[in-house]
């Protein structure tokens, strides 16, 4: 039978089944409706046919799996999530042959050979995490079983949902930990993505977690407490002549709830995959002033130049101006505007004169506040050289990860309400990233390909 002839089959047979006259709008929707819930119908059973064709994995009797001898004791059924929506299998069940418990280390084979192992198929797991990665669940969910349920039967629930979605998140984790763990040991790792003028962004944002606590009485409470989901940036320069300003193309993000130190081996892990080692320009790094990065980053790459990302240094101006004469009075616009074009051409030193002999005619708290101004813009002088790195064609601003925070972390984790488990926050971190990296299906494919 031809592709045409199949074509003609199954119109013949939807037209018996469906109205197919179109008058209006209205019937135009529906049609399509109703042709979307016949073709999922018409895939779910070819899955359930194809995966029957697969057999139950039964090969002999008795198997030996990592050390252990397990024995066949007949065929199981089971309901799988496929994409098309729920289908019924046999497969074939085996238990350890001498172990009493052996009901409790029940093993399918057919299940870990095709990835179906948690109750659904691949593609299934695929396409639910892109809608959980990039919503909440409740809508989500609901999306998808519009989509790929229209029927209304065997819809994946929200338990199911956060399941998966939280199998996925970790597994990529996972992967993500072997790889740094291969670094730090002296080993390489492919390039992909390679970049020849690197830059490399790092920040932090604070992000809700659940905790459980004891308290005084024994009991145990839950707890909102926020941690610091940090992000790193890693990016090409370019330069648009056009607009006669940096362009970043080719981003990609790593993201961690973890400690500073183990989250500058993520970044270095990072840094290789894009081509670190292949370039013989010098890496820019930019962020805002918080010692945390600074501190550490050295021991990302010794040929490097380090940028305090120029809003934040307006910031702090700003702050001082304010002090100095009170926001929004002329002379506040007057004096921040002069401090604010010094900085635009590296005159920082500059800026730092006329601070400390203001801060001497001041008392009490401003005089603090001015202080620890002075304090901030002297520690990062060397960072704010920025007629120097506009002349280079160097990005000044890190406005790339100030995005990332908002992009990767708090549009999908920060809404109202929310809060997430530990294991919740990994997961999910790690689904964003690499979404926002443009290299989920690329991740999810290296991770389903080991799994299989």
């Amino acid at each position: 039978m031809t592709e045409q002839e199949i074509i003609e089959h199954l119109l013949t047979y939807f037209k018996e089944h469906f109205p197919t006259q179109i008058n209006n709008r209205k019937d135009l929707y529906t049609l399509e409706c109703n042709l979307l819930a016949y073709i999922m119908e018409i895939a779910r059973k070819i899955c359930e046919s194809l995966l029957s064709e697969c057999g139950t994995g039964y090969t002999k009797r008795r198997i030996e799996k990592d050390g252990t001898m397990y024995i066949a004791k007949g065929n199981d059924s089971c309901s799988i999530h496929s994409l098309f929506g729920l289908i019924e299998k046999k497969h074939a069940r085996y238990v350890p042959e001498d172990d009493k418990e052996a009901a409790c280390r029940t093993w399918y084979p057919l299940d870990a050979q095709i990835g179906i192992e948690e109750g659904h198929t691949p593609a299934c797991h695929y396409f639910l995490t892109l809608f959980t990665g990039n919503d909440v669940y409740g809508e989500s969910v609901g999306r998808f079983n519009e989509i790929f349920r229209p029927n209304g039967a065997g819809r994946l629930s929200l338990w199911k949902a956060q399941a998966m979605t939280n199998s996925l998140g970790l597994c990529l984790e996972e992967a993500k930990q072997e790889k740094i763990t291969q670094v730090m040991a002296g080993g390489d790792i492919p390039e992909e993505k390679p970049v020849s003028n690197m830059a490399v962004f790092i920040d932090a944002t604070k992000t809700p977690e659940i905790v459980e606590k004891i308290n005084e009485n024994n009991e145990k409470k839950r707890m909102v407490q926020y941690r610091d989901a940090k992000i790193g940036s890693v990016a090409q320069i370019e330069w648009n002549d056009k607009k006669n300003e940096v362009n970043l193309k080719n981003i990609t993000h790593v993201a961690a709830v973890e400690k500073a130190d183990n989250f500058y081996e993520r970044v270095y892990t990072e840094m290789l995959r894009r081509g670190k080692n292949n370039t013989d320009n010098p890496i820019v790094f930019v962020a805002d002033g918080a010692s945390w990065i600074w501190d550490r980053v050295d021991s990302l790459a010794e040929n490097r130049i380090e940028i305090l990302d120029y809003y934040h240094a307006s910031e702090h101006l700003a702050e001082a101006a304010k002090i100095i004469h009170g926001e929004g009075t002329e002379a506040f616009n007057e004096i921040y505007s002069r401090w604010e074009s010094m900085m635009y051409q590296g005159k920082i030193k500059r800026v730092i004169d006329e601070l400390q002999k203001t801060e001497k005619k001041m008392r009490g708290a401003k005089r603090k506040t001015i202080k620890t101004g002075i304090k901030y813009f002297q520690t990062h002088s060397q960072r704010m050289k920025y007629d120097e790195y506009r002349k280079k064609r160097f990005p000044i601003g890190s406005g790339t990860v100030e995005s990332a925070c908002k992009n990767v972390v708090g549009c999908r984790m920060k809404r109202t309400g929310m809060k997430w488990s530990s294991a919740g926050m990994t997961a999910m971190l790690q689904i964003r990233a690499s979404l926002k990296s443009q290299q989920f299906k690329d991740d999810f494919e290296k991770v389903m390909l080991k799994a299989a």
